[in-house]
């Protein structure tokens, strides 16, 4: 999908917040990512936030790339992909083990409209949750409501907060978003397009724990389990 100005001005949150502070400055996407954004007074804002010199400051037009951007407010990149696109990790993320050598070694691990598209479900939020180092932080910008033949998937809200459950997550941000706007979540009035944009803060160094549903007969309803 690619990474969009919602997106962005969360990561500016993130930032203005110190969040990154004192966490190892890496970073890696789900997927070689595009940055789809045309407002260069973010970018600024971006910019602004990790202290960047104007001279330091390359230009980032739409379509541009997330290794542009992200290497240039000092992190060390890495992205995900079977394209081909040259500095990628061709990992097929429906079976690939977490390689020894970068589990829990991300500040941030970014799905920017990656996972949707996979069958490999489970084995893909186990690797996202491996690659993050503890602190670190996971954002996740996938498709709720609509465009139901975007990919294999659509996702629940409640599918996050459960999987957050399940593993000690923090959940730092949870928005619904059409892109460009962050709308509060309310259960009752979702749009008729939306996607989930949630940032989830890895809390400790334990296995992946994958987050089910039982139906409780008391209350009639669906209640968070862990397998």
């Amino acid at each position: 999908m690619g990474i969009t100005p919602a997106a962005l001005l969360v990561f500016n949150d993130m930032a203005q917040k110190g969040l990154f502070a004192g966490k190892p400055p890496a970073i890696i996407e789900m997927g070689s990512q595009e940055i789809h954004v045309r407002d260069a007074g973010l970018f600024a804002r971006i910019f602004d936030s990790f202290g960047l010199p104007a001279a330091q400051r390359p230009p980032i037009v739409f379509g541009a790339k997330g290794r542009t951007l992200f290497e240039s407010l000092g992190f060390a990149y890495e992205c995900v992909d079977l394209d081909g696109v040259a500095r990628t990790q061709p990992w097929d993320l429906n079976d690939i083990e977490c390689p020894d050598d970068f589990r829990e070694r991300f500040v941030l691990t970014t799905n920017h409209g990656t996972t949707e598209h996979l069958i490999g479900q489970d084995n893909a939020f186990r690797l996202i949750h491996d690659l993050t180092a503890p602190g670190g932080y996971m954002m996740h910008t996938l498709p709720c409501t609509g465009q139901v033949d975007h990919g294999f998937f659509c996702y629940s809200p409640v599918f996050f907060y459960s999987l957050a459950k399940a593993n000690g997550y923090e959940m730092s941000y949870f928005f619904l978003t059409d892109f460009n706007q962050l709308m509060p979540y309310q259960r009752d009035a979702l749009p008729a397009f939306s996607y989930v944009l949630a940032v989830m803060q890895k809390t400790r160094s334990e296995p992946y724990r994958r987050p089910m549903q039982i139906w409780d007969w008391n209350s009639a309803r669906y209640v968070d389990s862990i397998a």
